[in-house]
């Protein structure tokens, strides 16, 4: 949501999102097929529970706060 937010106030006039379903059937929203080039972790999204990709670090390092 942050990365949305910030677009807007950016001035985006709209953005994307991909949407992966998790092993677990939970819907999540990633671009890759793999958790592997964008968090600390590694796998396929379809094969990852909701939990295992909850956990995982996607950016903590952008945040400022």
């Amino acid at each position: 949501m942050n990365a949305f937010e910030s677009g807007y106030e950016m001035g985006a006039n709209w953005v994307e999102s991909d949407v992966k379903v998790t092993a677990d059937g939970a819907f999540v929203l990633i671009h890759d097929e793999t958790v592997d080039r964008t968090t600390d972790g590694a796998g396929t999204v379809s094969e990852s529970s909701l939990s295992y990709i909850a956990g995982l670090d996607a950016g903590s390092w952008f945040d400022q706060k």
